[in-house]
């Protein structure tokens, strides 16, 4: 009979000890081991690989991006170039979504009904991983899945592509915007190409944080 039969019956060995190490609990003796290993066992990295057109935009972290522009009371003093910025990436993650629903095989009824079928699988095998973590196979079933679900919330590609244009309008609007505000700082007008010349460059090197808040 193997020496484990009776293993965790005693009565000194408990739950806390169990948990020890792998489920963040505290052991002195896996405390030293990673400590004269120099890395901890229970770490388990996953690499990210296959970066392709669509990485610049999975990388975008809005909520990272404009901390700053939070004040001591967390309240968000949103800037005319933060909003434009804004409604830029939207506008990219809204043409990468459409382009995933054009490569989609099938009518709109057809990718709508695939989530279920893409997701038949065991997700937990799967848990905190990213669209880069995963195998080709599997970046394909999370791809059909965004697809199907933005089709449920929209209704149809027509309506998210008017979003997308409705979106669109709004960043040429704030752009004017900005415009205006550039053209009343200097002391005599330019013509419309300078002036959108000089603003994207100002808006490329960040120094507009400061000219206008959106009110």
């Amino acid at each position: 009979m193997s020496d484990y039969s009776n293993y965790g019956a005693s009565d000194d060995y408990s739950d806390e000890d169990n948990y020890a190490g792998a489920y963040g609990g505290y052991d002195d003796l896996y405390d030293d081991v990673m400590e004269e290993a120099g890395y901890d066992a229970w770490d388990i990295g996953y690499e990210e690989f296959g970066f392709d057109e669509e990485t610049f935009l999975f990388e975008y972290d809005p909520s990272v991006k404009y901390f700053d522009l939070k004040d001591d009371s967390d309240v968000v003093t949103m800037t005319y170039q933060s909003l434009v910025e804004l409604t830029e990436m939207t506008c990219q993650l809204l043409r990468a979504w459409m382009k995933r629903s054009s490569a989609s095989l099938g009518d709109e009824q057809d990718k709508k009904t695939t989530q279920d079928e893409s997701f038949n699988w065991d997700w937990n095998n799967y848990f905190g991983l990213n669209l880069y973590q995963l195998d080709p196979k599997e970046r394909d079933k999370l791809k059909t899945n965004s697809v199907a679900k933005l089709l449920r919330i929209f209704g149809s590609d027509e309506e998210v592509s008017k979003f997308e244009k409705t979106v669109n309008q709004m960043g040429k609007f704030l752009r004017k915007c900005l415009l205006d505000i550039l053209g009343s700082c200097l002391p005599h007008s330019l013509p419309y190409p300078v002036l959108s010349t000089i603003l994207s460059h100002l808006m490329a090197a960040k120094g507009l944080h400061k000219v206008g808040l959106v009110t």
